[in-house]
């Protein structure tokens, strides 16, 4: 599972949609309620960016204890 930066813009807009569109007004017709709607996806573009962020940092750490000699091992010597 690769994350990618590129993602986070289409992600935020998708949840934008679906909060706009379902969850707000129950009628399902999406609107543009100005500073709110974009202090809204601003927030969502910000939490796609942090999770991205986040587990590209996770991935590199385990490949970097995967390719890198006694660490997050043991500290015995093999035979």
């Amino acid at each position: 599972m690769c994350a990618r930066f590129t993602a986070a813009p289409g992600t935020a807009v998708l949840c934008w949609l679906f909060l706009n569109g379902f969850a707000v007004p129950p009628a399902g017709t999406l609107t543009w309620a100005g500073h709110r709607d974009a202090f809204w996806l601003a927030c969502l573009f910000t939490a796609a960016l942090v999770g991205t962020a986040l587990t590209r940092l996770l991935h590199a750490r385990a490949a970097y204890r995967r390719v890198t000699p006694g660490v997050g091992g043991s500290t015995e010597a093999g035979p």
